[in-house]
Formats: structure tokens, sequence, C-alpha cells
């Protein structure tokens, strides 16, 4: 049986190497109380998280990041 006081588990780790495994975690979790998604819709596609993602990479390396570190996030988008 879970702790009385347990708040939460650590998911960083897994949510690099499966991104969306998780996309719909908060529908799953609270559906069923009836409270809404943070941003009141579906989860984002992952092409539309690449799209978005791509912006962002752009500005960034405009600024002077390094390719390789704009690469891990969504290295396991599609997998």
């Amino acid at each position: 049986t879970a702790s009385p006081r347990l708040e939460g588990i650590m998911i960083g780790r897994d949510v690099c190497n499966r991104p969306f495994y998780y996309a719909h975690v908060d529908r799953v979790l609270y559906s069923a109380t009836g409270a809404p998604l943070a941003d009141g819709g579906l989860a984002p596609s992952r092409g539309e998280v690449l799209t978005a993602y791509a912006a962002y990479a752009r500005e960034q390396l405009r600024l002077g990041a390094r390719e390789n570190g704009l690469i891990k996030p969504i290295h396991n988008l599609f997998f």
C-alpha cells in the first residue's frame, strides 16, 4: 500500500527516455475527479512539439547554444 505521506514520484530520467509515454498522465490521473488539464485541452502531437521546439532551438542557436545540447531533449521524441 502507498504511504499516506507520499506526494509524488520522480520520473525525470524516464521522461527523457520515453517523453510521449507521459503525454496524457494528467488526463488519466485526474479525469475521474473532473479536474481540468493545465491548458484545458489535449496533449500536443509529436509534430506540434517538434515544431515549437524548432523555433526555440533556432533562437538558442542564434544566442550561441551548442547543437548537441539542443538535440538531447528531442532525441527520443518519436520512439
